[in-house]
């Protein structure tokens, strides 16, 4: 199945799911199902920001999402799924991998990839946008997972108390969670 944001109107969950699902990723199941509803719900014209897509598989999601609606995503990743020098390119850096994903779910043109951390690019980011999806680091700088059985796991509890007041509405699936700016 080619699908493109020219040729096609916003495809039902059930007709793209398993696209999604052959793309490598560490979401919870119903989590993909989720995020492309949410980039389906957004106004026509929407931006998407997404930080940490890894290989794909939340971004090709999200695109899936998007077709018809005249939606981009911007995906901030260093492409190495560490915290190493992005500058360094080689065997370990799977950007390739993650455009070739993005290309097998016929949703490239959806997507500007954004090379390196997001620290990065936040000074610059003037565009609004409609939705922001944080899955990057695991630290307390960078912290993303809601609940966590890692040793960072607290650090992102932490984070997720603390942003809680900002928000208007908020839910929880697993250890992806979400909220509505007050």
């Amino acid at each position: 199945m080619i699908l493109t944001q020219a040729n096609t109107s916003a495809p039902a969950w059930a007709d793209v799911h398993e696209l999604v699902e052959a793309v490598p990723g560490h979401l919870h199941p119903g989590q993909e199902e989720w995020l492309f509803n949410a980039a389906r719900e957004l106004p026509d014209g929407s931006d998407i920001l997404e930080v940490g897509p890894h290989r794909g598989r939340s971004t090709c999601a999200l695109a899936l999402g998007c077709l018809g609606g005249g939606k981009h995503i911007y995906s901030i990743d260093t492409f190495r799924g560490k915290w190493e020098d992005t500058d360094v390119q080689g065997p370990a850096m799977y950007l390739g991998e993650f455009l070739a994903n993005l290309d097998s779910c016929g949703v490239a043109e959806l997507v500007t990839p954004m090379v390196g951390y997001s620290s990065s690019y936040w000074a610059g980011w003037n565009k609004p946008i409609g939705m922001l999806f944080v899955d990057g680091g695991h630290q307390w700088e960078a912290v993303h997972d809601v609940w966590g059985d890692s040793p960072t796991g607290r650090d992102t509890e932490r984070a997720w108390c603390e942003f809680l007041p900002r928000l208007s509405d908020h839910k929880i699936e697993h250890n992806l969670a979400w909220g509505w700016k007050a």
